[in-house]
């Protein structure tokens, strides 16, 4: 049967090595949604790994249900299956979905910010000198350092498998170190950053350009007393 034929190919992958783009072929094969397909396909992170196990694992043991059905009805002799996989605590679903639709806004507006950032470019070649080139200098370095922005939020999903605004308490997830020479890097980066942005803000700049360099000295000062705090933890 078609049913059992999907269960030997996933049973293969997850006692295989797991390629990541292997398991992304049997899960849109076996009818994942669209929205899921959509993030996984950005491959392999600290989010999508995983997610991509549980979600074959959960289509194995449906599979295997509908066989077990199946074979009942027909009253026929059916191979033997491995024990369903239990689903995942609501909580942690919850989670899940979270980070998933979190995901998909911050791609959605990292694209959106690069085409609004190509037609910046197209108007700057041929605005003549005065104050419509200006606005539109200023418009293009803003949404330039949004872009930044919210590449370094995904980057950081995607190392720790959280979200930054969530570490500093603002969610349900929490920063776990694995040690203190990591802990001291985090420290010394974010009080990088943080000194970046108080050289900006030394500059004479337009109102919008400043509560942005603002945002992010504040944003990284609370970074840096969190992990400072986690010293003494």
């Amino acid at each position: 049967m078609a049913t059992l034929g999907m269960i030997e190919k996933i049973d293969t992958w997850l006692n295989s090595e797991r390629d990541y783009e292997a398991g992304y072929e049997l899960l849109k094969a076996g009818g994942a949604s669209g929205l899921l397909i959509n993030i996984l396909k950005s491959g392999p992170d600290a989010f999508n790994t995983p997610k991509l196990l549980a979600e074959l694992e959960k289509l194995r043991s449906k599979l295997s249900n509908t066989e077990l059905e199946t074979a009942a009805s027909a009253q026929v002799p059916l191979l033997e299956v491995q024990k369903p996989v239990i689903p995942s605590p609501p909580d942690q679903q919850s989670k899940d979905a979270h980070n998933l639709e979190k995901k998909l806004q911050v791609d959605k507006q990292i694209k959106q910010l690069w085409k609004e950032i190509c037609h910046l470019h197209g108007q700057l070649s041929v605005l003549p000198e005065g104050d419509q080139l200006y606005e539109c200098a200023r418009d293009l370095l803003l949404k330039d350092l949004k872009r930044k922005d919210l590449y370094d939020q995904l980057h950081y999903f995607e190392t720790k498998g959280v979200w930054f605004d969530e570490v500093r308490g603002n969610g349900p997830a929490t920063f776990d170190p694995k040690g203190p020479d990591q802990l001291h890097r985090e420290i010394k980066n974010a009080m990088s950053n943080r000194s970046k942005a108080a050289r900006e803000l030394n500059r004479p700049l337009p109102v919008a350009e400043r509560n942005y360099h603002q945002g992010r000295f504040d944003e990284f000062n609370k970074k840096v007393q969190h992990l400072q705090s986690l010293r003494h933890v």
